[in-house]
Formats: C-alpha cells, sequence, structure tokens
C-alpha cells in the first residue's frame, strides 16, 4: 500500500521536472532564467524582463516573473520585483496543456512538439511585451504639471467644497 506522502512527492518531483523543461525551453530561447527549484516552500523559476527584446520592456515596473506550478498540471506565472523577492499581482495560466490539445487537433504528432515550444516562448514575451505597452498607455494617460506632480480634480473651475465649509463654519462662531 502506497502513503499519501509518496504521492505527494510524485506529484512535487513530476512539477520540478516541469519547470525545468520549462526552464531549457526558455533559456534556448534567450531569456535570462534564474532556477529556484530547490526552493523550502514553493519551486520556481525566475524569468528576468527581456530588455533586448523590444525597447518599451525596459521601462516596466517589475523585474521579470516567477513561473510556479499549482496542484499537478496548473503552470502559473506572476510578475515579480526582484530574483528573490515575492510575486504580485495576478497570476496568469501558462496553459501548456490546452496549447497541446489544440495543437493536436490541427497537426501531426511530429511537429506539435516545435509548436508548442514556439507558442509557450511567444506566450512569455507577450507578456513582457503587453504589459510594457499597457503601462506606458496608462502612464500617458495621467496628466501632469509643471512641477511632474499629478494633479488632482477635474477641469480646475469646480468648487474647492473643503474650504467653502471649513470658512462657513469659522464665520458662525
Amino acid at each position: 500500500m502506497r502513503r499519501f506522502s509518496e504521492f505527494l512527492d510524485r506529484k512535487d518531483r513530476e512539477n520540478k521536472d516541469h519547470l525545468h523543461i520549462l526552464k531549457d525551453l526558455l533559456e534556448m530561447a534567450g531569456f535570462d532564467v534564474k532556477n529556484h527549484l530547490n526552493h523550502h516552500e514553493d519551486p520556481y523559476l525566475y524569468i528576468r524582463k527581456p530588455s533586448d527584446a523590444e525597447p518599451v520592456v525596459d521601462n516596466l515596473s517589475f523585474g521579470g516573473i516567477r513561473i510556479y506550478t499549482r496542484g499537478k498540471d496548473i503552470i502559473s506565472f506572476r510578475p515579480q520585483n526582484k530574483e528573490a523577492a515575492e510575486p504580485f499581482g495576478t497570476a496568469y495560466l501558462l496553459d501548456v496543456k490546452g496549447m497541446y490539445k489544440d495543437l493536436m487537433k490541427d497537426h501531426k504528432e511530429e511537429r506539435v512538439g516545435k509548436k508548442l515550444s514556439k507558442y509557450i516562448i511567444e506566450e512569455v514575451l507577450n507578456f513582457f511585451v503587453h504589459s510594457a505597452k499597457a503601462e506606458k498607455d496608462d502612464n500617458d494617460m495621467v496628466p501632469d504639471d509643471s512641477f511632474g506632480k499629478i494633479i488632482t480634480g477635474g477641469s480646475g473651475t469646480g468648487t474647492d467644497y473643503s474650504n467653502t465649509i471649513s470658512n462657513d463654519m469659522s464665520y458662525k462662531r
């Protein structure tokens, strides 16, 4: 009879194997990948933002992404400031299993591996590029004054009710 701990150990080994394959694939594609598969609580890979891919990626507010596993077949990634920091923000699914199923429907088996590798690399690269463009668009929409401070309020023609109320209160005494 197998023990539950043996099942968990096997699952952890399989997850680490999946992450190691992703590490090799992303390194061959030119990404700077840091191996944290021996992390005591949560094995992960840290992928540094690819500054040489597109110039807009240099201005990202985070330094890279953490790729990790949840459960048996769920591979996720989240933005992370530095290699040893904790990730933040929304977790995104890297649906390798779904990509594989889609490719198996459309192509012969011998070409699926190469196409799957290409799609995984594109997915990671597109995340960096789209995030950088979204951050740039958000920053472009915030108006600045001449000192570089954010202007709060509307068009500047509205009434400042807080000063009006405090002035009215001081006259009533």
